[in-house]
């Protein structure tokens, strides 16, 4: 660099700056080479009274937070999505400014603050996971399960309440599991069923069979257990309670019997001792009636109204997954037909959507119920949604259905529905379509 000439004059002292092509730091030993073309009046290059170098912004402790924090930007799936996204936005701001030769003492300064506020404020998904399955499991009355199951379950229960807040990510992780397989592992105590049978225990006696514990909306048949003569059928209710009124075989034999109270499957859950007695009194009588011809009848569904948009609102963000909730349209069932036939409604969902996004129908579960009731209708059981377990709605799921022999006449069904997603579910409005199927 040309150094300013001040004459021959010791006193006369100039100044000149230089600019660095890169920054520098650490120790270094400084060479200074002088060179002119020397003549008479200005026989030296120079006297070089002093030099200093001017420091620029100091970015050791960004470079060093960056050095530091830089590894967690590959372990997202361990964190909340909002805290991970907070967290890779203000890293990707402090590598620009420690990279930029330009940025002012306030800037790099903010970026590190910036940085180190994201990076203490991200929380592992398992501990939030963890403190709501605790949550869950103290709400949990041990007293309706075997022993047996709730033995490992307590034990991951007082471990996970244990649990050390400054635990390894991986401890925190065993700990979920535990706790989470002894949750799943819980095994109910079922009530064993029980029945009485009341009425005339006489061959071709008319007969009442009540039953109660029994599965809740479940579809049972009465059997003599001699010869397996089927007697009749029913659905318990909501209580696990049915009774029914049939009517023994006229050829039955007086003695001992047994019915039976069997499932779909043919799998007896309940065994009635009976003792039919000889029928001393007999006789007979005329009866007449006059049956009017029945038309064919016909079985139709309709949605009532209008079929607006199932809105289920804004989602709740709560805790590992976002909330929401709203009801169908109801549906209205009408079968006239000759001879009852069964009839059922069913309902899937296909995916949500929102531009190019899209979110798995099986976080849609529901809850039906029959709000007018007739024709023999029955709601369908409760689906969860996927996010808990299963495949929610998004495979066939009842809605409604009527026995074969049920009442002739209308129902209109309804449904509660019930939104559980995942939190990294990109924001929008999202619209999905539930078709619905009527067999009958």
């Amino acid at each position: 660099m040309p150094l300013p000439v001040t004459g021959s004059a010791w006193s006369a002292i100039g100044t000149t700056t230089f600019a660095l092509p890169t920054a520098i730091t650490g120790k270094h030993t400084v060479f200074m080479v002088l060179r002119t073309e020397a003549y008479t009046n200005h026989p030296y290059v120079a006297n070089i009274d002093w030099y200093e170098f001017g420091y620029g912004v100091d970015k050791g402790a960004l470079r060093a937070a960056i050095t530091e924090l830089e590894p967690l930007a590959q372990l997202g799936d361990r964190y909340l999505a909002a805290d991970f996204r907070t967290f890779t936005r203000a890293l990707e701001s402090a590598i620009t400014a420690r990279d930029d030769a330009q940025a002012s003492k306030e800037g790099v300064a903010t970026a590190n603050r910036a940085l180190r506020l994201a990076a203490g404020q991200l929380e592992w998904r398992v501990i939030r996971q963890l403190e709501q399955l605790v949550a869950q499991s103290d709400a949990i009355d041990l007293s309706g399960y075997t022993p047996e199951s709730s033995a490992p379950f307590t034990v991951a229960l007082q471990s996970a309440k244990a649990i050390a807040a400054d635990a390894a990510y991986e401890e925190y992780q065993q700990t979920y599991a535990a706790l989470r397989a002894g949750f799943d592992g819980l095994v109910a105590i079922v009530p064993q069923p029980e029945g009485t049978v009341s009425g005339s225990l006489t061959p071709a006696g008319l007969i009442t069979i009540s039953a109660t514990k029994l599965a809740p909306n479940t579809h049972y048949r009465f059997v003599l257990q001699a010869g397996d003569v089927v007697l009749g059928e029913g659905t318990s209710n909501s209580s696990g309670a049915l009774s029914a009124a049939v009517t023994l075989p006229a050829d039955a034999e007086p003695g001992d019997h047994t019915l039976l109270v069997r499932g779909d499957d043919g799998t007896p859950v309940l065994a009635l001792p009976v003792v039919l007695e000889e029928d001393e009194s007999t006789g007979s009588q005329e009866i007449s009636v006059d049956v009017p011809k029945l038309t064919a009848g016909e079985f139709v569904w309709t949605i009532p109204g209008s079929n607006d948009l199932v809105d289920l609102g804004t989602a709740e963000l709560r805790g590992d997954h976002y909330y929401a909730t709203g009801a169908i349209n109801p549906i209205l069932v009408t079968d006239t037909r000759r001879g009852a036939p069964e009839w059922t409604v069913t309902a899937r969902i296909g995916d949500f959507t929102s531009d190019d996004q899209t979110i798995s129908g099986r976080y849609l579960g529901w809850t039906p119920a029959v709000i007018e009731a007739g024709g023999g209708a029955a709601a369908g059981a409760a689906v969860a949604s996927g996010f808990d377990e299963g495949d929610g709605l998004s495979v066939d799921s009842l809605l409604g259905s009527a026995a074969p022999g049920h009442d002739l006449g209308s129902a209109k069904l309804g449904a509660e529905l019930t939104l559980k997603m995942p939190t990294d579910a990109t924001d929008g409005v999202y619209r999905a379509t539930l078709t619905l199927t009527a067999l009958g």
